[in-house]
């Protein structure tokens, strides 16, 4: 696998432990394993991950120099040299080579105008701009030059598209660009605010002289799952990529949200709609065993499987292609699940929690986070909107812990520990709530099912907004 460089997020969690009290009102023992009604958002969209917001995101390079620009667009070199670019709100980073450097964004001082910089230092390592190419009613979230096909792009987080021309690589900046990729190519645009671009090269190529494939990648960069592009415009060829595998992967997964224990469906989903038809099964990794199989049409991008056994907890399950070996870089373990993430008042809307990847006897800071979103369609925000609430933690004994509110929503009570959160909605639309929990050394916890759930004051009726119940495994130290 090889890149151009990497986006190297970061995200800072205020959260701290205070003893809980049991609540006064006693929950009703619901056999583990039996489902519940668990209303989805019809626009649920599994593979995005937490986004980082672009005030508390820094923008580097893994190169020899370590360069970077901050989260006010301030550029450095890495060789000791700096200076102050014109993006006040940057989106994406681009290092040509080591004494040029692109700088996308938002333009300082202007809301609603996309900007783009070429910045280059001299002899002596004085930095300068070169020149710049601005666009009204656009957000430029992401930037990649190709030079093996001196194409730019650019990703529009306000158009949703990626805009693309051709460029030596050294000139002014050209002033006039083509769309390249749209919603229609790739579904992934419908969130480009929270996203990056990169270039990657798949099996069979060659980044010495073959053009690469635009990556369109979700912020935080920790995640494995994002888009590769090719083709041309109207004729765009785009698959899931695997930075484990540095390659191409099948092109469908499954949501995660729909992987609940005690039910015998989940849905398989594709990022992008496919475009040939495609046969799949589901497999569970524990035994090896196909407990499921199904297909995506042409133009399909949803599936609900039936599955011959329920969900267990804990356990992982993974859709792969019919006919080829199961990779476990796409399985998803299965968490309990009750009820449904809920709306703020001004339109936002809570995400479905995913299953913590660390959830082991020992891990003093295990961290819960909660994406929240406003319509895709809508305007950005014009300021940050701080966020507080709690996350209520519980354990199951005899039953779940949680009562029903009615209307398909549930209540986790009784609590072991209410937990402060925290955190903010960003003005790309997108944001994130998070607290964190201590899970002790102690063997005799582990598979013992932890369940939590947030619950955040609306900052304009001060009511509460809860997110879905999910109960999830503790595993033993690795």
């Amino acid at each position: 696998m090889t890149t151009t460089r990497r986006i190297l997020p970061y995200v800072i969690v205020i959260a701290g432990l205070v003893a809980g009290s049991l609540a006064a009102q006693s929950p009703i023992v619901i056999a583990p394993g039996t489902p519940t009604i668990n209303p989805r958002p019809v626009d649920h969209v599994p593979y995005l991950p937490y986004p980082i917001l672009r005030s508390t995101r820094a923008l580097a390079d893994s190169g020899p120099l370590s360069s970077s620009v901050s989260a006010s667009g301030l550029l450095h070199d890495g060789a000791g040299n700096e200076a102050q670019t014109g993006v006040g709100v940057p989106g994406d980073y681009h290092r040509l080579s080591d004494g040029s450097f692109l700088v996308a964004g938002r333009r300082a001082g202007s809301f609603g105008a996309g900007i783009v910089e070429h910045w280059t230092a001299d002899f002596f390592g004085n930095l300068s701009e070169s020149s710049q190419y601005i666009a009204a009613g656009s957000d430029f979230t992401g930037v990649v030059y190709d030079e093996n096909s001196s194409y730019l792009y650019l990703l529009d987080g306000n158009k949703k598209k990626i805009w693309r021309a051709f460029w030596n690589g050294f000139g002014s900046l050209p002033q006039t660009y083509a769309t390249w990729a749209v919603k229609a190519d790739v579904g992934a645009l419908n969130t480009a605010r929270d996203r990056y671009l990169d270039l990657v090269w798949p099996s069979g190529t060659n980044p010495a002289f073959d053009p690469g494939h635009v990556y369109l990648g979700p912020h935080p960069d920790y995640t494995t799952q994002g888009r590769a592009l090719t083709g041309t415009a109207g004729n765009i060829v785009n698959h899931l990529w695997d930075w484990l595998d540095g390659d191409i992967s099948p092109d469908m997964i499954i949501d995660s949200a729909t992987v609940s224990e005690g039910s015998f469906s989940l849905d398989v989903v594709s990022p992008s709609a496919v475009t040939s038809p495609l046969s799949f099964e589901i497999v569970h990794l524990e035994s090896g065993f196909v407990r499921g199989f199904g297909s995506l049409a042409s133009g399909d991008d949803r599936t609900t499987v039936n599955l011959t056994a329920p969900i267990v907890i804990g356990d992982s399950y993974v859709a792969r292609e019919s006919g080829t070996g199961t990779t476990d870089h796409w399985a998803m373990r299965a968490m309990r699940r009750y009820g449904f993430p809920e709306t703020f008042a001004d339109g936002s809307a809570l995400r479905p929690i995913f299953t913590p990847p660390d959830s082991f006897i020992g891990n003093p800071i295990l961290t819960l986070m909660l994406g929240v979103e406003i319509d895709p369609d809508n305007p950005p925000l014009v300021a940050e909107q701080d966020l507080f609430g709690t996350l209520r933690v519980g354990v199951r004994s005899f039953g779940d812990p949680v009562i029903p509110l009615g209307g398909g929503q549930f209540w986790l009570s009784p609590t072991t520990q209410v937990v402060p959160a925290v955190g903010k909605v960003g003005p790309s639309g997108h944001g994130l709530i998070g607290a964190t929990i201590a899970i002790p050394y102690n063997f005799s916890l582990i598979g013992q099912v932890w369940f939590v759930q947030f619950e955040i004051t609306d900052p304009v009726t001060a009511g509460t907004v809860r997110s879905e119940v999910v109960g999830f495994e503790i595993l033993p130290f690795f």
